[in-house]
């Protein structure tokens, strides 16, 4: 997902964290998406790893595709985030 398509999800991603939905459509973010929403610190085999250990944001498949809705990964996040 290229910035600006990123930029663009930021209002609605806000929207989630606000539990505020502004559609009843879920959003889902792909491996490469998620790697990409990490900055490259975590890679497409950690994602894996974490999968089979049960850790990670979890994840959602749908047709064959392992995807993450973008409400579990913001939690996930909100759950990891240290207190300075």
């Amino acid at each position: 997902m290229k910035k600006k398509q990123l930029a663009n999800l930021e209002p609605i991603i806000r929207t989630f964290e606000g539990n505020n939905p502004i559609t009843n459509k879920e959003l889902y973010l792909t491996d490469e998406e998620l790697v990409e929403r990490f900055r490259g610190k975590v890679t497409k085999r950690t994602l894996a790893n974490w999968r089979s250990n049960g850790e990670g944001p979890r994840p959602t498949k749908i047709g064959g595709r392992v995807l993450y809705k973008i409400v579990e990964v913001v939690e996930w996040e909100k759950q990891r985030t240290v207190q300075a």
